[in-house]
């Protein structure tokens, strides 16, 4: 029979790692497939880490790549590729279901458990010029970016679309804007009037503040000369050079391995999970990373894939020893 690991991993991000070193404290056996396909793959640095806050993420993996395996390589592998396919299959010879991944080369891996660490993948808006700006001039999170444009952007802006198409989420995105450009704050809804009048009637409620409106139609989004600044084009033939813009597209998982597996989805998208352990709705599939809740930053990352790791060592052993789990 091939070798049955106690893990496969799919993702080499912060999530992924954190579950193998988890699983490396146990001495279980797991394998790490990374794709080298990295959301932040368009920012320079890594914030809100300590340690290693503002420095560049590519460095980050790497040190923590290495940290692994220099300490822990008897049990834990790390392999370059993309899974493609995976699958649970009945075995008479371990404990429970087992779990078989096949890599783009056609090479099969089989384990007792299976952490999905695969990313999320992030829609754009129907706006002209928006993938251009992204991550250099759109930014999803004003934790991660937007601290470095306090000396340069006076004012910014807040695309109020798609998941931030409501008062609550685009004023909560507008106050973080205002940390970082005090000038002014106008959120455009993109010819959303009714979204307009209940920004309007949200604001009037509360104490002055220096967030304006602009429901105008945008006709393209340009990415301006110097640091963060996008333009903002109307169809009405005018613009607006903004600091930078924020807002937070929609995602999807990444990959088509949770709907091989059939897992159920949360209503934001992401990967539906139980806590403590972020085991998914099939037994044996955990979670981790940003496919396991909306917090989609390297901390969150590296806590769900801790309490993912941490589950599938709980979940092994009991199985083995013919005992019932923590983990379920």
């Amino acid at each position: 029979m091939a070798t049955v690991f106690d893990c496969l991993i799919v993702g080499g991000g912060p999530g992924g790692l954190s579950a193998a070193l988890t699983l490396a404290r146990q001495l279980h056996t797991c394998v790490v497939f990374d794709s080298k396909s990295y959301r932040n793959s368009t920012a320079s640095h890594v914030h809100t880490v300590l340690s290693w806050d503002h420095r560049p993420p590519e460095d980050f993996r790497a040190a923590s790549r290495e940290n692994i395996l220099s300490r822990y390589g008897k049990t834990i592998q790390i392999e370059e590729g993309e899974i493609t396919t995976v699958k649970a299959l009945e075995s008479t010879e371990t404990p429970g279901t087992l779990f078989e991944a096949t890599d783009r080369h056609g090479k099969i891996w089989t384990a007792q458990k299976l952490i999905l660490a695969v990313g999320s993948v992030d829609v754009f808006p129907n706006v002209e010029g928006y993938a251009d700006c992204w991550g250099t001039g759109i930014f999803h999170c004003l934790f991660c970016h937007g601290f470095e444009e306090v000396a340069t952007a006076g004012r910014s802006g807040v695309l109020a679309v798609d998941d931030i198409a409501n008062p609550m989420a685009a004023l909560h995105t507008a106050r973080m804007a205002l940390q970082i450009s005090p000038e002014c704050v106008t959120v455009y809804t993109n010819g959303n009037d009714d979204l307009a009048t209940s920004l309007k009637a949200a604001l009037s409620q509360g104490k002055p503040v220096n967030i304006s409106l602009d429901s105008r139609p945008i006709a393209r989004l340009e990415k301006a000369a110097g640091h963060a600044a996008v333009r903002v084009h109307f169809t009405d033939g005018t613009s607006v050079l903004e600091g930078f813009l924020a807002h937070k597209p929609k995602c999807e998982v990444a990959g088509s391995l949770a709907a091989q597996l059939q897992l159920e989805l949360a209503p934001n998208g992401d990967i539906a999970t139980k806590p403590p352990f972020y085991q998914t709705s099939v037994r044996g599939v955990f979670a981790a990373g940003d496919v396991a809740g909306p917090m989609k930053i390297v901390p969150h990352a590296q806590f769900t894939g801790a309490a993912a790791g941490a589950g599938v060592v709980t979940q092994v052993q009991a199985d083995v020893c013919g005992h019932p789990s923590m983990a379920g």
